[in-house]
């Protein structure tokens, strides 16, 4: 009894020669050194104690890095980390020597602005630190752009308790983030009515895949001169038994963003190769090419190349039947990654494609390194065709060059003759729009391949 006395004496010995340090581990953030969670609560708490008279102010910004989470999936969480320690000592350098930022996880940052403060001079305040943020940042052989959303909420005039004053700036940062990320946005009492909207049609969509709520659509793709049969961009459909069918460009920019594109867009990888596979059994249907969208979210993910072998081994359907597109849009971030695993996908025996081809980030001499088979110019500039001030003559150039460098073209959004004459006569060579179909449901999808000439 005597030695376990003593270990207990000597532990309250060691913990009150510590105290200071354990303080510190309960109140700072281990990776960057700022205030946590907690110590930020806390802090809030006594300014609305010390300004209970209401005469002052203060506000609080929620700071959330757009897109870090491909820094992870790409680089790994060890230069994720580092990429994050970085942004806390530029965040520290930025502030007002009375606020204090702190770290709530993840890549959210808080700032608690101490000072009064007008509207507008807080916003050019939190402004001028979005776009130092934006500035490119260096870190090891990495070239990073940062951008971030601010949301702010104000005391009192928008709550007067520390949990309504979080959730309304956590509020304004989602609403910023929806407006297009790298932006800095107010509360108001509307954005938690939409916040909430946002979060049941999010909760929606996840349960979209299980109840069998998801179709595909075949959008079909023919040769330009005697419109053969390609074969089909395949797209996705969402008919909820609560909102109606809804649009892709509504129900997608969610997916993308809460990252429930990875489990839609397999659903959809693997119905696919299905319908590819029973296609196949006929013989005039063998060169048919099914070509699929997969966002850089989708292609970045750990899980996107195993997911492809799996697949490919369950349905046996021939690769050179497969196409992937990606969007111009995938290489901004991190190009290098892109491209190593575009070559991954190649050497599985699929097809690649450039989607949206002259939306404004290729450069042509970048084409010629790029794992590529097909490059699809968007809708933006075939409408120059049916333009009359001389526009028109970049299309027909910029065919003749992308087939000089070895690529197949296709024209996507071909609505009226006009456009379609002049893509045959500049020689592209295939294409897909309104004029000669539009997407097919799943279910005609089968009628119209036993009808079409092959």
């Amino acid at each position: 009894m005597q030695k376990y006395d003593g270990r207990v004496i000597d532990s309250f010995s060691y913990l009150e020669k510590n105290r200071g340090l354990l303080d510190q581990m309960v109140h700072i953030d281990v990776l960057t050194g700022l205030p946590n969670r907690k110590m930020i609560v806390d802090r809030i708490n006594r300014l609305i104690h010390q300004f209970s008279d209401e005469k002052d102010t203060f506000s609080i910004i929620f700071i959330d890095l757009d897109n870090f989470k491909r820094i992870n999936d790409v680089y790994g969480h060890t230069v994720g980390d580092k990429f994050l320690k970085r942004v806390a000592g530029f965040l520290s350098e930025q502030i007002h020597e009375c606020d204090i930022l702190g770290r709530l996880g993840g890549d959210e940052f808080i700032l608690i602005v101490q000072r009064k403060l007008k509207h507008g001079e807080l916003y050019q305040y939190i402004d001028g630190i979005r776009e130092g943020l934006a500035r490119a940042l260096f870190l090891e052989d990495f070239r990073f752009s940062i951008h971030a959303s601010f949301g702010i909420s104000t005391y009192p005039t928008d709550a007067r308790n520390a949990e309504d004053l979080l959730k309304y700036a956590d509020a304004a940062m989602y609403n910023a983030k929806g407006r297009g990320k790298d932006g800095v946005q107010f509360f108001n009492p509307s954005l938690h009515q939409s916040l909430m909207s946002r979060f049941a049609f999010e909760q929606n969509l996840r349960a979209a895949i299980p109840n069998r709520e998801l179709a595909l659509a075949f959008q079909p793709q023919y040769a330009a001169c005697d419109k053969t049969l390609r074969g089909f961009e395949v797209l996705i459909r969402w008919f909820s038994p609560i909102h109606g069918p809804v649009s892709p460009g509504q129900f997608l920019s969610i997916a993308e963003e809460s990252g429930l594109i990875v489990p839609i867009g397999e659903w959809a990888f693997q119905n696919s190769c299905n319908k590819l596979r029973r296609a196949a059994k006929s013989p005039a249907c063998h060169h048919l090419v099914m070509s699929m969208n997969v966002s850089f979210v989708q292609i970045s993910d750990r899980n996107f190349l195993p997911m492809l072998d799996r697949i490919l081994e369950e349905t046996e359907v021939n690769p050179a039947n497969l196409e992937i597109e990606i969007p111009e849009s995938a290489f901004v971030t991190s190009p290098e990654y892109i491209t190593d695993i575009l070559y991954q996908v190649k050497r599985r025996g699929l097809q690649v494609a450039l989607g949206d081809f002259g939306s404004g980030y290729s450069a042509l001499n970048c084409l010629q390194v790029l794992p590529v088979d097909t490059l699809k110019i968007g809708k933006g500039l075939l409408d120059r065709i049916d333009e009359n001030d001389g526009d028109q003559a970049v299309v027909g150039p910029l065919i003749d060059l992308i087939h000089r460098l070895g690529y197949h073209v296709v024209a996507d959004g071909v609505e009226n003759e006009n456009q379609r004459e002049y893509l045959a006569e500049n020689t592209c060579d295939y294409m897909q729009g309104h004029l000669w179909g539009s997407p097919l449901p799943e279910q005609e999808l089968d009628l119209y391949l036993q009808q079409e000439n092959l």
